[in-house]
């Protein structure tokens, strides 16, 4: 190959070659175009709190004998599958959960479950597309003895 320049006709049509293929690079969008050979992994964004204010989270009754039954009821916005609700200890952080069950993309629904053996304050927290970001928290439910 020989060191002399470019003609102009060619160096810009290089120039704009190569300024398509960062564009589209830099878009993220570069995958499947031929101008792109490869395609650099872009690593997810992270989950982004949803608003709240879009999912309600209720549980009753507010007190239970160990091993008795709580209900929890839930509302969400339409979407997708991924979402779910876990029973936590109140002081617990979200990767520290107990009885779960995927909400399945329901709007809506209602569940039961077998309250803990542990006497304490628990909640039921909404997360959100399989991830440990809560998108609301229901009230406080007590397991406690009866005296």
């Amino acid at each position: 190959m020989s060191n002399r320049p470019l003609p102009v006709r060619i160096a810009s049509a290089v120039a704009r070659g190569l300024l398509g293929v960062l564009l589209v690079t830099a878009s993220g969008c570069g995958g499947n175009s031929p101008a792109a050979p490869t395609r650099t992994p872009v690593p997810a964004a992270p989950a982004v709190a949803p608003v709240a204010a879009l999912y309600t989270l209720t549980a009753s009754p507010t007190t239970v004998t160990p091993g008795g039954t709580f209900t929890v009821s839930w509302t969400a916005p339409a979407k997708g599958g991924g979402d779910w609700i876990a029973l936590f200890r109140v002081t617990d952080p979200n990767t520290k959960y107990g009885w779960h069950q995927s909400t399945e993309g329901a709007q809506s629904g209602t569940s039961s479950l077998t309250a803990p053996t542990e006497v304490g304050q628990y909640e039921f927290r909404y997360l959100v597309d399989d991830s440990y970001v809560d998108a609301v928290h229901s009230n406080v439910v007590t397991v406690d003895i009866p005296r």
